[in-house]
């Protein structure tokens, strides 16, 4: 019996938190909503970003904060740099719903960005970043309690690093996706 009351309090004072919720994607507060067993604390490199990347994290931001998809959902930023197979530099751009608990464990940085969080996988890159020499605490779920299901509510950009220029090469966002078939993985026949 006394389960079933601290399960009906806890119920109602996330339906609370949910209600008198004000976040419109400013001054994010993250409230997980599953329950975590054990968490660790990891330590983070704080980079900034040099203007380079203005316009397209301004269009990003304001795409994701423009779809009825994300109304009213804490939302972060996941940056990850790496080479592809025909070994051009990519930046994949995704946003992150608050109600997942992504795995930080390899994240290299961290950085905000007009109040939204970016958190920085992979190869550093040097024209786009700037290390501080700083660096930040995050308390993190220990990897047992990290899901690992699909989740397709998030949206992504990827862009190719060409003559030090970003060329969009594909997109999911509010229901729309686009490919530049250019770029699209050849397999290799056997």
């Amino acid at each position: 019996m006394l389960k079933y009351i601290i399960y009906i309090c806890f119920s109602f004072l996330f339906l609370l938190i949910f209600l008198f919720s004000e976040c419109k994607g400013q001054n994010v507060n993250v409230v997980n909503l599953r329950p975590i067993k054990d968490s660790v604390i990891i330590n983070i490199n704080l980079y900034e970003c040099n203007e380079h990347l203005d316009v397209i994290l301004d269009s990003t931001i304001a795409t994701v904060t423009n779809c009825p998809l994300y109304n009213d959902i804490n939302i972060e930023f996941l940056i990850t740099v790496y080479l592809n197979e025909r070994g051009d530099t990519i930046i994949s751009i995704e946003n992150v719903p608050l109600w997942n608990i992504p795995n930080y464990t390899g994240c290299k940085g961290f950085f905000y960005y007009k109040e939204y969080r970016f958190y920085y996988f992979g190869i550093f890159l040097s024209s786009f970043f700037v290390d501080t020499n700083k660096n930040i605490e995050k308390q993190i779920a220990a990897p047992e309690d990290l899901t690992t299901d699909i989740d397709d509510t998030g949206s992504y950009w990827y862009y190719l690093i060409c003559n030090g220029e970003l060329k969009c090469i594909s997109y999911q966002n509010c229901k729309n996706w686009w490919i530049d078939v250019n770029y699209i993985p050849v397999e290799e026949s056997e």
